[in-house]
């Protein structure tokens, strides 16, 4: 629905099916929040239906879990803040990253640590701590980047393009494949994967940006939606070229190369995304299907 609506590209993760991608740590959802809140990208999370050991009561619209949230229902992320502890351990940490989700419904918030009475407030700074700590049933709630990970079950991000978004840079590429032409397949496939449509990126290094410092890049591998028509398990995999590499990569050059980066799995969806850190370069783009000839 994100980019339906917007237009932009989404990154889904889902906490409970590991092969669908790697999910992310609480280190990692804590370092792409940070940074994809701070350039406006748009997030949202989801709880699906629980046991019912963990419900209190049943909704029409989900169900009311004893910890504060709510099963089989939809969360989206307000602020992202990193609070300073008044007398930090000399050995631990001295600052926490909390995200303020909100509950659509206005009211029924999380109970557990940070929620609006949790005494872990009374290890923040006192002005932070009266600023963003407002004891009120609204809907809205602090919780720990951890908490989150444990108690939802999705967590989606849609980066929304230029105009209305100016952080990110964005190009975007059409191809076909077509039935023994340019369906080729995965790169196991190797006399018919070179046959794949193939696209050029130039992520080589700005003036200020150092050689081997590395560049998040997220690659989207979208197909159209036909009606009937079941969708074709996506991938895509990526080569770095040397200065005087030009494309298409011929079948021998494919053949003896391994890629640099991919997807890491094939997607049967209406697309497949991936973020990823690289080194800049100019790399070949392949985008391919599981089997040839889909």
């Amino acid at each position: 629905a994100f980019e339906d609506i917007t237009g932009g590209l989404a990154e889904y993760y889902d906490f409970r099916n590991k092969s669908l991608s790697d999910p992310p740590t609480a280190d990692d959802i804590a370092k792409i929040q940070s940074t994809d809140f701070a350039q406006h990208s748009l997030f949202g999370m989801g709880i699906e239906l629980q046991p019912p050991e963990k419900v209190i009561s049943t909704e029409t619209t989900g169900q009311k879990l004893r910890n504060g949230l709510v099963g089989g229902h939809a969360y989206t992320l307000v602020d992202v803040k990193e609070f300073n502890y008044t007398n930090p351990p000399s050995n631990g940490p001295k600052t926490v990253v909390l995200l303020r989700i909100r509950n659509p419904w206005g009211n029924w918030e999380w109970k557990g640590d940070w929620c609006d009475n949790s005494p872990k407030w009374n290890l923040i700074l006192t002005t932070e701590r009266d600023t963003y700590n407002k004891i009120r049933d609204d809907g809205s709630f602090w919780m720990s980047v951890s908490d989150m990970r444990a108690n939802f079950s999705t967590f989606d991000m849609c980066h929304v393009p230029p105009p209305i978004n100016h952080h990110w840079g964005t190009d975007s590429y059409k191809g076909r494949w077509e039935a023994g032409q340019t369906a080729g397949g995965r790169p196991s496939l190797v006399q018919t994967y070179y046959t794949n449509p193939q696209f050029e990126i130039d992520l080589s290094p700005a003036a200020q940006t150092a050689p081997n410092q590395l560049i998040t890049i997220i690659v989207g591998v979208m197909q159209p939606v036909i009606r009937d028509q079941a969708f074709r398990s996506l991938g895509f995999f990526l080569y770095k070229l040397d200065r005087k590499q030009s494309l298409p990569l011929p079948k021998t050059f494919l053949q003896g190369t391994m890629y640099n980066y991919s997807s890491q799995i094939f997607y049967q969806a209406r697309e497949n995304v991936k973020r990823l850190e690289v080194l800049p370069a100019r790399y070949a783009i392949i985008p391919c299907t599981f089997n040839a000839n889909d």
